[in-house]
C-alpha cells in the first residue's frame, strides 16, 4: 500500500465525520445550541469516561518501560505546551485562558480519540504502545492544565476576595473539581499502585466513553457551519505549529540523540496527528475563540492528509 493511499485511509474518516457535522448545521438538522448540548454531554461524561479508560487500561509496564517514547511525549506535548503558553501570554501579550486553549490546539494531537484508527494503518498491533503513552501524558497533563488556566483566565474578580492567593486558590479548587480533570489522575494512581478495575466496570464505562471522539468531531463541525471559516493569523500559525513545526522538532532532536527505526517512526508519526477536536469543546465551554478554534482543528485535520503523508514519505515508512 503507498504513502498516500495509507494516509488517505487513516485520515478519511475523521474527515468525513467531522464534514458530517458542518453538513448538518446547514441542513438545519443542527445548531449551535445543539453543539453546546452535545458539548456538555463530551465535556461532562463521555470525555472524562474515555479519559479515566483510555488512562486505567493502560499496562504499568507500558508507562515505566519504554522510556524513550515517554521522554520523547513529554517533551513535545508537555513541556513544549507550557513554553507555548508562557509564549502567547508574556511575548504576544495573549489572556491566559486564550494562551492556554491557542497552545492546546498548537501541540496536542487528537491520539486519545482517533489515534488507535489512525495509528493501526501505520504500526499495525504495535501502534498500542504509542496510543497508551501518549494518551496518558495529555490527558493526565495538558487536558487537566488547559481546564485550569483557562479557568483562572476567564474568572471575574470578585473584590470581596482578601487576596489575589485567595482567589487563586478558589479557582484551582473549582477547576480541579471538573471530572476530565480529576479523573484521568484517578486512573493514573490506579495504574501506578496495581489497582485493575473490574471488567464489568470497565466496559460500563466504555459504552458512552468510546462516543467522544466522533460526537465531539461532529459538533465541532457543527460550530464550524455556525460561524464563518476564519483563515486569519491565529488559524495559520496554529495549523503551521501543530502539523508541521512540532513534529519536524521531535525528529529532529530525537535523530541528535540517536534514536531510529520504529521509535522514531511512531514518534514522530503520532505528533503529525492533527490537531485535538477536544480544544473546540473547551472554546465553546469557555466561551472564546469558537471560530478560530474550530478553522484551526478543520485546517488541521484536512492539511493532515499532506503533511502526514509527507513526513512518512521522508521517514521512508
Amino acid at each position: 500500500m503507498s504513502v498516500a493511499h495509507t494516509v488517505v485511509w487513516a485520515m478519511t474518516p475523521v474527515i468525513v465525520v467531522f464534514l458530517l457535522g458542518f453538513l448538518s448545521a446547514k441542513w438545519h438538522d443542527f445548531d449551535r445550541r445543539q453543539a453546546e448540548a452535545l458539548n456538555k454531554l463530551v465535556m461532562n461524561y463521555a470525555l472524562p469516561l474515555t479519559l479515566f479508560i483510555g488512562t486505567v487500561q493502560t499496562p504499568r509496564e507500558v508507562i515505566l518501560g519504554d522510556t524513550a517514547l515517554f521522554l520523547s511525549f513529554i517533551g513535545i506535548f508537555s513541556v513544549f505546551y507550557f513554553i507555548l503558553v508562557l509564549f502567547f501570554r508574556y511575548v504576544l501579550k495573549l489572556n491566559l485562558a486564550l494562551s492556554a486553549i491557542t497552545a492546546l490546539t498548537a501541540t496536542v494531537p487528537g491520539v486519545p480519540f482517533i489515534g488507535p484508527t489512525v495509528l493501526q494503518y501505520f504500526f499495525g498491533s504495535d501502534s498500542q504502545i504509542a496510543v497508551s503513552i501518549s494518551s496518558i501524558i495529555i490527558n493526565v497533563i495538558n487536558v487537566p492544565a488547559t481546564v485550569i488556566l483557562m479557568t483562572i483566565g476567564t474568572d471575574v474578580h470578585d473584590p470581596s476576595e482578601k487576596s489575589d492567593e485567595h482567589l487563586l486558590i478558589k479557582q484551582i479548587g473549582r477547576a480541579v473539581k471538573a471530572p476530565v480533570v480529576w479523573l484521568p489522575v484517578l486512573g493514573l494512581v490506579l495504574v501506578l499502585v496495581g489497582i485493575r478495575v473490574p471488567g464489568l466496570v470497565d466496559n460500563s464505562l466504555r459504552l458512552l466513553g468510546v462516543s467522544t471522539g466522533g460526537v465531539s468531531l461532529f459538533a465541532s463541525g457543527i460550530v464550524l457551519a455556525s460561524y464563518k471559516l476564519s483563515v486569519n493569523r491565529f488559524v495559520v500559525f496554529t495549523v503551521l505549529i501543530k502539523n508541521v513545526v512540532q513534529p519536524a522538532i521531535l525528529w529532529g532532536i530525537l535523530l541528535w540523540l540517536g534514536v531510529k527505526g520504529t521509535i522514531l517512526n511512531q514518534a514522530v508519526v503520532t505528533t503529525a496527528i492533527p490537531s485535538v477536536s477536544l480544544a473546540v469543546m473547551l472554546a465553546m465551554q469557555f466561551g472564546m475563540e469558537q471560530s478560530d478554534t474550530a478553522s484551526a482543528a478543520f485546517f488541521s485535520t484536512i492539511l493532515s492528509i499532506l503533511t502526514m503523508g509527507v513526513f512518512v514519505a521522508l521517514l521512508g515508512m
